[in-house]
Parts: C-alpha cells; sequence; structure tokens
C-alpha cells in the first residue's frame, strides 16, 4: 500500500492475501489503497491478483463509508451497508491499515446479512426475538425483521433504532438501561412497551464490537403459550432471557470474533 503501483510489492501483497482468505468466510477480502484510492476485492469465485473494482472517488456517496472510516482513531470498525459496486448487503469488518501514523489504506472482509440473520436472529421461540443493537447510536444491526435493519452504515445517518421501536413512556428507562449496560458485564432487564403491547427486554454489552445483544420478550406471546408457566413468571424469564442471551453470545462470537482473531493470527504469522 505504500507503493501500489510497484509490481513486486503488489506480488507479495497478494501472497498475504491468499493466506488471510483461509480465516474469511467465502475468502472474501478487500483491500482499499489510500495513494491511488483502488478497491481491490477477491473471493473465492474473483482470482486473486486481478484488477482492481472501482476508483474511491470521495464525490459518490456511495464511497462516503471509505472517507468516514478514515477519520476514525479506532483500529477496526464493523458496519452493515449495501455496496452497491459489488451488489452485496453485508456485515462489512474494515480494519484500518497504518505504517506508524501513516494511513495507508483498508483491508478486511465481509459476510452476508442473511446468512448472519440467519445463523444469529432466528427465534428460538414464539415470542422471544433476538437482535443486535449498534451501541454508539441504537441502530439495529441484525434482526429477523429486515425492515427493520440499519442499512445506511456510515455513510449515512441511521433509519430504524431501537429507541424507535418503544412507546413514548419507556423511552428514559430503555436509554438508561443501555448506558447502563454500556458500563457494566452484567445482563440489563427492562419491562417497556412496544406498539402498546408489554416485552421485556435484556441487553447484553460485547466492547469488542461496541455492540448490545438483544433480546425481546413479548409478555402476552409467551404467556398465551405457555399458561402453566405463569406462576414463578419472573424465575423463567429471568432464564430464558439469559439462555438466549448466552446461546446467542457464542454466536456472534463464532460469527465475527473469530474472523477477526484469524486475521490477527495471520498477521503474526
Amino acid at each position: 500500500l505504500k507503493t501500489p503501483s510497484d509490481p513486486k510489492a503488489k506480488a507479495l501483497a497478494m501472497e498475504d492475501v491468499q493466506v488471510f482468505q483461509q480465516g474469511f468466510e467465502g475468502g472474501a477480502i478487500f483491500i482499499a489503497s489510500d495513494k491511488d484510492l483502488q478497491y481491490y476485492f477477491y473471493d473465492d469465485f474473483l482470482p486473486v491478483g486481478g484488477p482492481s473494482r472501482h476508483y474511491i472517488d470521495e464525490n459518490v456517496a456511495a464511497n462516503k463509508w471509505y472517507f468516514l472510516t478514515r477519520q476514525q482513531n479506532k483500529a477496526y470498525d464493523i458496519n452493515v451497508d449495501l455496496n452497491e459496486y459489488l451488489d452485496k448487503t453485508n456485515i462489512w469488518i474494515n480494519a484500518q491499515v497504518r505504517d506508524g501514523e501513516e494511513f495507508l489504506g483498508l483491508a478486511g472482509t465481509g459476510f452476508a446479512l442473511g446468512e448472519f440473520i440467519e445463523d444469529f436472529a432466528s427465534s428460538p421461540q414464539p415470542g422471544v426475538q433476538p437482535f443486535v443493537v449498534n451501541a454508539a447510536n441504537g441502530s439495529i444491526e441484525a434482526h429477523s425483521d429486515a425492515s427493520l435493519v440499519s442499512l445506511e452504515g456510515l455513510g449515512g445517518e441511521s433509519v430504524t433504532t431501537i429507541y424507535k421501536l418503544v412507546n413514548k413512556e419507556s423511552l428514559a428507562p430503555l436509554q438508561e438501561a443501555v448506558a447502563a449496560a454500556k458500563t457494566s458485564s452484567e445482563v440489563e432487564t427492562i419491562r417497556v412497551k412496544i406498539q402498546d403491547e408489554d416485552f421485556i427486554v435484556s441487553l447484553r454489552y460485547m466492547p469488542e464490537l461496541d455492540w448490545l445483544i438483544a433480546t425481546s420478550v413479548n409478555l402476552a406471546k409467551v404467556r398465551l403459550l405457555n399458561t402453566d408457566l405463569i406462576m414463578g413468571v419472573g424465575v423463567v424469564f429471568t432464564l430464558l432471557l439469559l439462555a438466549v442471551l448466552v446461546f446467542f453470545g457464542v454466536a456472534v462470537d463464532r460469527l465475527v470474533l473469530h474472523p477477526i482473531r484469524q486475521l490477527q493470527q495471520s498477521a503474526r504469522a
């Protein structure tokens, strides 16, 4: 990335790319060069070493994510976005590439949003809904209802947030629960109203991703299907919510954190 026009340097870089691909779903990997603003993308169907996919024109709205990410101080960023050039709606992991203080570009991978939702956000029981929330702004990153997922990524404002789901009287308590979850390793549980129905929502913060792993329980639906559990309902819901959060915490670790760890291990090698 320091000398993108050097064919020898590019050949060595492509050898590294092939190593990184082994840890990514579908062999998907991208490189964005800040020197010449070229964007490269390879996967199991696009041979490594091919030409760039497009020029990262700052005046094109679809490229706004790159210039926003470049301004951040975080080592990596995760966002949901539709890449118009690749025609892929993915969860993207964008890692900054630096030589000391010099910013050289971005590199990372992406995996299909639909597959992630199928693996993660499919409800294990009617009335119980796991979903993922961006802790920074409350936008919904993964949900079995695709209409609730914010697809603007870094290039625009979030359309759907967890705060817009709840009734007005539940907004302040929910904001307090989110703030508490972000400063604790414990699960925060709160009772709220969503479209005038009673829900219990539990939140667990994952600082590595700046995500909240959330679970909502529609009390009316769960009670209807489990009338024999009404007695001792507090214990039942607590155990149910904890079980769901643990299960989906493991899913996020496998689907998101594991590829990041593999990238780090490959980089050290």
